[in-house]
C-alpha cells in the first residue's frame, strides 16, 4: 500500500512541476515581448529612419521620386521597388544620383506607368 501512495505522489509532483515551468515560461515570454515591443516603438522616430522619400513629382504617366539615404550603408538601386495599388511597377529608371545611393546622399527615380 505504501508503494502505491508514493507513485501517486510522484506523479502529482511531476504534473505540478510541469505546470509551474510552463506558467513561468509563459509569463517570461509575455513580459519579454512587451519590453521588446516598447523598445521597438521607442526606436521608431524621425531621427532613426534610415531613408525616406523627400519629393514626389507626377507628370501624366510618370512619377519622379527622390529618396534620401540617412543610414550608414549604401542602398543599391536594384533593391528599390515601387508598388501602386498593390501592383509591382517594373519600369523604374534612376535619372539622378549615384548607384548605389551612398549614406547622406539622395537619388531620383522615374517610374513610368498609367497611374
Amino acid at each position: 500500500m505504501k508503494k502505491g501512495v508514493s507513485t501517486v505522489f510522484e506523479y502529482m509532483l511531476l504534473v505540478l512541476m510541469a505546470i509551474s515551468i510552463a506558467s513561468g515560461a509563459a509569463v517570461w515570454l509575455i513580459r519579454t515581448g512587451e519590453e521588446t515591443r516598447e523598445d521597438f516603438e521607442e526606436a521608431i522616430d524621425e531621427e532613426n529612419i534610415r531613408f525616406y522619400i523627400s519629393d514626389v513629382e507626377r507628370n501624366g504617366g510618370e512619377m519622379n521620386v527622390t529618396i534620401v539615404n540617412n543610414g550608414r550603408f549604401s542602398i543599391p538601386a536594384e533593391e528599390i521597388r515601387a508598388f501602386y495599388e498593390g501592383d509591382l511597377k517594373e519600369n523604374i529608371e534612376q535619372i539622378e544620383g549615384q548607384d548605389p545611393i551612398p549614406p547622406g546622399e539622395s537619388a531620383t527615380f522615374r517610374i513610368e506607368n498609367d497611374f
